[in-house]
């Protein structure tokens, strides 16, 4: 994932970011070891990565790392009268 280390290098090494919102996941059985040098450097620097970790039981690579923020969601489905519906 070349494009995207070079990606967050760039937003880490940018003193006008702060926060970096990420939609994206692969399987959490996938690991890049250059991207996590990456968002290492980007925590060292006072930098906040969010990813998605997706609405199911398995949480996906890159919010399985130490380095960013995991965030979930969830589906919630309300009938008319505003009750829950599973």
């Amino acid at each position: 994932m070349p494009a995207v280390d070079q990606a967050v290098n760039a937003a880490a090494n940018d003193s006008t970011v702060k926060v970096v919102s990420n939609s994206w996941g692969f399987g959490a059985d996938v690991s890049d070891p250059n991207m996590d040098t990456s968002l290492h450097h980007a925590a060292a620097v006072g930098k906040t990565f969010v990813f998605s970790s997706v609405d199911t039981a398995s949480i996906t690579y890159p919010a399985t790392t130490p380095h960013v923020a995991p965030v979930a969601g969830t589906n919630l489905n309300l009938q008319c009268s505003s009750t829950f519906r599973p």
